[in-house]
């Protein structure tokens, strides 16, 4: 009779403490698993090179089909734990897919534009801009601004599409290169887009966006201003103190978001899994 009453005595606080341990690590595997789903495929679908895209999509099917195995087994046996770690790493597939797009399409695929296109230095702005056709940064020789008297806005589906010429050391009589923006301009003068008016600005970005908006402004600016037609394509800029600079915000930009999204479902996976824990803390029997 000692004996058992003793054994029931210290067997009795261990029961609570394994219970304790089995909550927690089932809180922490249905929190992690979605996370880290959820963070590798927004990084893949965020920072992977165009080039290795089919590969991308490849793993982001691999990571859906274990989620839906993890459904299948865990509906089989009988195994809510793992059925429901299925439903919230599928979740966190489904999240995770527009959330990486959207930041790849806001920034990143805009820096591999950048990344992969040629940069040119010491340029004139009366060098033609046919030339160079394959530049996404250029950077012209001081004394080359913004000729901003000389400006046009082109309306069209409720924007103001904006051009002004690019001139090295005098007035553009014909010229190659425009600066452009939208919605930052008047009818006539007024230019503000990108850096224009800062006159230590000598850098400027390719702008493949849009551009039948912008060549009509420029064919009308040329005709307004009496500047003589080109044979080919004006050369498209957005006017900026330091394109590289510009280049590595779109890294740091998509960084942050990357960063705030995933963080935000670590959260919320956490509060998901001490929620599902909690429910199926009767259920899953402890051992």
């Amino acid at each position: 009779m000692p004996s058992s009453l003793g054994s029931g005595i210290s067997s009795g606080p261990r029961e609570p403490s394994k219970k304790a341990r089995a909550k927690a690590s089932d809180v922490l595997m249905i929190s992690l698993l979605p996370w880290s789903v959820f963070s590798l495929i927004v990084c893949l679908l965020t920072y992977s090179d165009p080039e290795i895209q089919v590969l991308v999509w490849g793993l982001v099917a691999v990571c859906a089909f274990l989620s839906i195995l993890f459904i299948i087994l865990g509906k089989a046996r009988a195994h809510h734990l793992r059925l429901a770690m299925g439903f919230l790493a599928l979740g966190a597939v489904f999240v995770s897919v527009p959330t990486g797009m959207m930041i790849e399409s806001e920034f990143m695929a805009e820096y591999w534009r950048l990344d992969s296109g040629a940069s040119y230095k010491n340029l004139r702005a009366n060098e033609p801009g046919a030339a160079h056709h394959d530049a996404t940064m250029l950077h012209f020789v001081p004394g080359t601004a913004v000729v901003l008297d000389k400006s046009l806005g082109y309306m069209k589906a409720g924007n103001t599409f904006c051009v002004a010429p690019v001139a090295s050391g005098g007035a553009a009589q014909s010229p190659h290169f425009w600066a452009v923006g939208q919605n930052c301009c008047d009818p006539r003068g007024a230019f503000s887009c990108g850096d224009a008016e800062d006159r230590s600005a000598l850098t400027a970005i390719a702008v493949t966006a849009n551009k039948e908006h912008y060549y009509n402004a420029v064919r009308m600016a040329e005709s307004a201003y009496g500047l003589g037609p080109l044979t080919g394509p004006p050369m498209l800029l957005h006017w900026t103190k330091d394109a590289s600079g510009y280049k590595n915000d779109l890294w740091w930009n998509s960084t942050i978001l990357v960063l705030c999204a995933s963080l935000v479902h670590l959260l919320a996976s956490g509060f998901a899994g001490a929620i599902v824990a909690r429910a199926l803390k009767d259920r899953v029997p402890v051992r």
